[in-house]
């Protein structure tokens, strides 16, 4: 009679054993879905001259630039809304509309006549 019980201990056991080690393998190899984070948009103001790239992220800063306010000409950017690349720029490739970047937004917004969208919001005179 110790023999069964024995065989059935030793049998349940190593069915525990093996039953853990499956889902211990299996917890270890799962992936864990990365939330995704979206960045909270800045209001930036673009400092550039004629000429300057208005992709250049080193031309914009968070503060307007008094020498030419937004609002008076359709020419050039004046105002974007984009999420701080970590360095207080804006982040230039950071996606704002669909699959579009803050980038491609901005040459968008300058592909015909000049105008704004969600990511360009007002635009100023040229700065020589």
């Amino acid at each position: 009679m110790k023999t069964v019980k024995s065989k059935i201990v030793a049998g349940v056991t190593a069915f525990m054993l093996l039953f853990g080690a499956f889902f211990m393998v299996k917890a270890i190899t799962k992936e864990e879905k990365q939330p995704i984070i979206k960045l909270a948009n800045q209001t930036w103001y673009f400092h550039g001259k004629a000429g300057d790239s208005r992709t250049d992220a080193t031309k914009y800063q968070l503060t307007p630039n008094p020498e030419t306010p937004c609002g008076d000409a359709s020419e050039e950017v004046c105002k974007i809304s984009a999420p701080n690349d970590g360095s207080g720029k804006p982040n230039m490739s950071a996606i704002v509309s669909g699959s579009q970047t803050v980038a491609q937004r901005i040459n968008a917004a300058f592909s015909s006549t000049p105008s704004t969208n969600e990511t360009v919001e007002s635009l100023r005179s040229i700065q020589e």
